[in-house]
């Protein structure tokens, strides 16, 4: 049908408008193979993107993230594209790259799961790249959090009404 043209056209014009609005519209429609093809081939334009802003700026949890995403979604172009990029990365995050490829071959070519991946990671890697994946969070938390309920920071609970909700959260540690 028109519909899943659409999908085509934009996907091979990589127009992620086009294949935003088809998206938006199946969704709407509840309409759910086009939702799937549509959000696949938003997906599939949108990575080489990503990968791209992750390798100027040097993030190297994105880009392990980038690499297993294509790899799970037989995007192998993707996959080898950001796997190049984590070569390139410098500073202490190189040390995790290290560890990555330790633990894939540990666990005999199949990937862990991105937490006990990242945990393991961490535990061996420099603590300097710790205290800084720390600091970052820490800054999401402060630029993000507000309190909970339609009241912000001024939210009371029930069998507190006289506290106040936390007015900011602390980041002890990631795992």
């Amino acid at each position: 049908t028109a519909s899943f043209e659409q999908v085509v056209t934009g996907h091979a014009a990589k127009d992620m408008a086009r294949l935003s609005e088809v998206r938006r519209a199946a969704e709407d429609a509840e309409w759910k193979e086009l939702r799937k093809g549509s959000s696949d081939a938003l997906e599939e334009v949108a990575l080489p993107e990503v990968l791209e802003v992750a390798r100027k700026s040097g993030d190297l949890f994105a880009l392990i993230a980038i690499e297993q995403r294509a790899r799970i979604k037989g995007w192998m172009h993707i996959a080898e594209r950001a796997s190049a990029a984590m070569g390139e990365v410098k500073g202490p995050e190189a040390e995790l790259l290290d560890v990555r490829h330790k633990l894939q071959k540990v666990s005999l070519g199949m990937p862990g799961s991105p937490c006990s991946l990242f945990q393991k990671a961490f535990e061996k890697a420099d603590h300097s790249v710790s205290a800084r994946l720390i600091e970052e969070m820490q800054a999401l938390l402060d630029e993000t959090y507000t309190g909970w309920g339609g009241f912000g920071k001024r939210t009371r609970t029930r069998d507190r009404p006289n506290e106040r909700v936390a007015e900011r959260l602390e980041v002890e540690r990631v795992v």
